[in-house]
C-alpha cells in the first residue's frame, strides 16, 4: 500500500473541516474526515484520478469530490490542498 504524508497545511485543513461540522454534528464530522482520508489513500494508490477544470489554467491539477470538499492536486507532486466546492477555482489556481 502507498503511503503518504500530510503537509501541515492539508492537516490544518482537515481539522478546520472537522470543526465546522463538529459545531452541529461530531459524528457526522467524524464520517466526513474519514472518507476524505479514504480519497487521499485511493488517489495515492491511483495517482491521476479526478477530473480537470477548465477554469484552471494548469492542466496538471487533478480535482477529487468528497461531499462538498475538493481535494486538489498535482499527480506525483506535493502538497495537497483542500478547497470548499463553492469556491473561484479560477482565482485559486491562477
Amino acid at each position: 500500500m502507498s503511503r503518504y504524508t500530510l503537509s501541515a497545511r492539508a492537516k490544518l485543513d482537515i481539522q478546520l473541516i472537522w470543526n465546522y461540522i463538529a459545531e452541529t454534528d461530531i459524528d457526522a464530522a467524524d464520517r466526513v474526515k474519514a472518507e476524505i482520508r479514504a480519497a487521499i489513500t485511493q488517489l495515492v494508490r491511483m495517482p491521476g484520478m479526478g477530473h480537470r477544470r477548465l477554469d484552471v489554467n494548469n492542466p496538471r491539477y487533478r480535482f477529487w469530490t468528497v461531499f462538498t470538499y475538493v481535494i486538489a492536486y498535482i499527480p506525483d507532486a506535493k502538497p495537497l490542498h483542500f478547497v470548499h466546492g463553492a469556491r473561484n477555482f479560477k482565482r485559486l489556481f491562477k
